[in-house]
C-alpha cells in the first residue's frame, strides 16, 4: 500500500469531490464545513490485497473510498468477507472514535483510490457540524444493527441445526426444509430493513451421465466435493443447502444482483477446477455447474424469487451449461 508515498491533496479532483458530497457522512452538510479539511488529507492508490486495518492493532484513520472496493473480514484477513465497502463509503470510524483496537480486518479488493482522514481531522469535523455527528451516528448504528442481525442469524442457525433431520445426510448442508425456513426468515428481514437479498440456484451438469460413468458412489463423492466448495466460498452470513438431488441453493442476505453474479461466477470456476476423488482415492472426472441468480424486489414473494432463479438456471442449461444466468 502506498500510504508512505501519499501526497496531501491541494485540491481534490472534481469527480472525487462529487463522491464525497453524495456520501452518507456529509448528507445535508454544506461543502464549506468539510472540504477544506479533507483537501489537507492524504489521497493515495491502494492495490488488491493491501491491508488497511488489522485486528488487535490501533487504527488512527478513517478511510474514505473514492473509487474501488474494500472487504471486511472478521476471523482472518483471507476468511470470507462479511461486508463490502464501496465508492462513497467509509471504514474505520468505530475503532477510530472509540479509540479501541480494531476488531476486523479491512482488505483492498479492487484497485482503489482512498482518502486517509486522521483521527484529529474527524474530531474537528464532528465538532464543527452537528449534522456530520448525526450522520456518523446513523452510519455506526447501521453497522451495529448489521452485526446484531448477523449474530441473531447465526444463533438461529445453530439452534436449527441441532436436529440431524434439518441437515442433508450426505453433504451436511441445510436440507430442503431448513432452506425453506431460512429463506422465509431472510425474506422477512429484507422486507423489514428494505435491503435486497439474492438467491443462486445451481445444478450439476450431465449428472446422470456422471453417475453412469462412475457409479452412484462416485456421484455421491462429486456432490460432497461440490458441497465443500460451496461452504468454503461463501460468507459466514450466507446460507447453503441441498435443494434436492444434484440441485443446490445459496441464499445471500444484503446482496445485489451484480454482487450475486460475482459470487456465482466464482463458484462456477472453483467447482470446475476442484479435483474429485473416490472414497478409495481414485481420481474421478471433474464436474461443472449451471447457475441461475435472482434478487428480491419489494413486490416479489419468496415463491416468485425461487421461480425466477430456477428459470434462469434452465436458461443457463439451454445456453450451453457451465455458465451463470442473471437475466
Amino acid at each position: 500500500m502506498n500510504q508512505n508515498n501519499a501526497n496531501p491533496s491541494a485540491n481534490l479532483p472534481p469527480s472525487f469531490t462529487n463522491v464525497i458530497r453524495q456520501s452518507k457522512l456529509f448528507d445535508g452538510v454544506k461543502p464549506g464545513y468539510y472540504l477544506a479539511e479533507l483537501e489537507k488529507c492524504h489521497l493515495f492508490e491502494a492495490a488488491p490485497n493491501d491491508l488497511l486495518i488489522t485486528v488487535g492493532k490501533e487504527n488512527k484513520n478513517t478511510y474514505f473510498v473514492l473509487s474501488g472496493t474494500l472487504y471486511i473480514h472478521m476471523e482472518k484477513s483471507d476468511s470470507p468477507p462479511i461486508r463490502h465497502v464501496g465508492e462513497g463509503e467509509t471504514v474505520g470510524e468505530l475503532s477510530l472514535l472509540g479509540e479501541t483496537k480494531a476488531t476486523a480486518f479491512v482488505v483492498v479488493q479492487t484497485p482503489s483510490t482512498l482518502l486517509m482522514v486522521p483521527r484529529e481531522v474527524m474530531w474537528r469535523l464532528i465538532r464543527r457540524s452537528a449534522i456530520i455527528a448525526q450522520n456518523l451516528l446513523f452510519i455506526l448504528t447501521d453497522w451495529i444493527i448489521s452485526d446484531n442481525e448477523r449474530f441473531l442469524d447465526r444463533s438461529r442457525e445453530v439452534e436449527d441445526l441441532k436436529g440431524l433431520s434439518q441437515q442433508d445426510g450426505l453433504t451436511g448442508l441445510l436440507n430442503r426444509r431448513m432452506l425453506d425456513n431460512t429463506l422465509n426468515r431472510v425474506y422477512s428481514r429484507s422486507q423489514m430493513c428494505d435491503k435486497p437479498f439474492s438467491v443462486i440456484m445451481c445444478d450439476v451438469d450431465h449428472f446422470k451421465a456422471y453417475n453412469d460413468q462412475h457409479g452412484h458412489k462416485g456421484g455421491d463423492c462429486a456432490l460432497v466435493a461440490l458441497a465443500d466448495v460451496l461452504k468454503e466460498a461463501v460468507r459466514p452470513l450466507d446460507f447453503v443447502g441441498r435443494y434436492g438431488g444434484e440441485e443446490f441453493t445459496i441464499i445471500l442476505p444484503d446482496t445485489s444482483l451484480e454482487a450475486a453474479l460475482v459470487v456465482a461466477e466464482r463458484l462456477r470456476k472453483e467447482v470446475e477446477n476442484r479435483n474429485i476423488f473416490h472414497v478409495d482415492g481414485t481420481p474421478l472426472s471433474s464436474i461443472t455447474l449451471s447457475l441461475g441468480i435472482a434478487t428480491s424486489a419489494p413486490d416479489s414473494s419468496v415463491e416468485q424469487l425461487i421461480e425466477q432463479a430456477d428459470q434462469r438456471l434452465y436458461q443457463a442449461k439451454h445456453g450451453g451449461r457451465n455458465r451463470c444466468c442473471s437475466g
